[in-house]
């Protein structure tokens, strides 16, 4: 069943295959040995178990909590469930809850917020709060952007996205931090800005620039060059700071991950020369992609029951590029698991 894909020195292997129902979000512990898994555990698809799972085998260990909220594997995932170091950060209806992952589970504390960012090399933590005013008689949404202490919650600043008076303001779907920790990569889907983050500051630069539309995913290659995922399944690879498009390139679905060293790219997309004489459906296949020159280095198929969708779902690499797992069919989600071998 488990198939293993060599190219160059790269080799995947894939070493789990579990059904888990309700699954929308996974995210690896620094190791790779465990996973952190967001779950419906209701028809109406309004209550959400975080569980820890083990990478190996697929069997629930422990579960830290159970709340309301939302919980999407295609936009916004590393946003709303993260582990880093010793950190674990989820989003629910009560806020932004944060354990200590070190020895244990041991909650630290809730902040509120729908989205966030964390830097572990920094020790922020960058979170999206939105607050409804009344204005001209109805509720309008007034975004912020908050910036805190990684390991206590406790706000040192906090930036005004939408002024009383702004009719177009600039909301926030998405954050990415720059490989130094320095810069907030912010999109509200479309539109991309720059966010300076500074000890106890956060300065949003100028222009704002379109990075097309039906963003699904938008991270940094390097300090200069950043990538976004659209939901047509094009990926583009721009300039940050002017704005200017380098490069395209093209995939039949929008699931996309970067690995931690910035080494590889990976994402969903279908076999580049599938026989049809049978009529059979195409082979779908995650690809690797070695950066910066984006050189197709492997393939790993994979099985799901709706071959024709070739729907939007959640890839996601460990802290040390070990291991890479993926969420296939939305319908039956089953979470697939690869280990890296070189």
């Amino acid at each position: 069943m488990f198939q293993s894909i060599r190219a160059q020195n790269l080799q995947f292997g894939e070493v789990l295959r579990q059904p888990i129902s309700g699954l929308c979000q996974v995210a690896f512990s620094p190791n790779g040995e465990q996973i952190a898994i967001k779950r419906f555990t209701d028809a109406e698809r309004q209550t959400i178990e975080l569980a820890i799972f083990s990478a190996k085998t697929g069997e629930p260990q422990s579960v830290l909590h159970t709340g309301n909220g939302k919980c999407s594997p295609e936009y916004g995932a590393q946003n709303t469930l993260a582990w880093e170091g010793r950190t674990l950060a989820a989003v629910f209806e009560e806020g932004i809850m944060v354990w200590d992952a070190h020895e244990g589970f041991e909650q630290r504390y809730t902040v509120e917020g729908s989205l966030f960012a964390l830097s572990t090399l920094t020790e922020r933590l960058v979170t999206v709060s939105l607050e409804k005013r009344f204005r001209e008689n109805a509720l309008e949404p007034f975004p912020s952007l908050v910036l805190r202490e990684l390991d206590n919650g406790r706000e040192l600043t906090r930036y005004a996205i939408r002024q009383a008076d702004d009719e177009d303001f600039f909301s926030v779907n998405w954050m990415a931090w720059s490989p130094r920790g320095e810069t907030l990569l912010a999109s509200d889907g479309v539109m991309v800005r720059l966010v300076d983050v500074g000890k106890q500051t956060i300065t949003v630069r100028e222009p704002t620039w379109a990075a097309g539309y039906a963003l699904s995913l938008a991270d940094w290659l390097d300090e200069r060059v950043v990538f976004t995922g659209y939901g047509t399944g094009t990926v583009g690879f721009w300039d940050a700071t002017s704005g200017n498009q380098e490069r395209e390139l093209y995939l039949k679905s929008c699931g996309l991950a970067l690995s931690p060293d910035r080494r590889w790219l990976v994402g969903f997309d279908v076999n580049d020369s599938p026989d049809f004489s049978d009529n059979s459906a195409p082979e779908q296949v995650i690809k690797v992609f070695a950066l910066p020159e984006v050189s197709l280095i492997a393939k790993l198929p994979y099985e799901a029951t709706r071959v024709e969708a070739n729907p939007c779902l959640q890839l996601t690499f460990s802290a040390d590029g070990t291991h890479l797992a993926a969420i296939i069919d939305e319908s039956n989600p089953t979470l697939h698991v690869w280990a890296r071998r070189e």
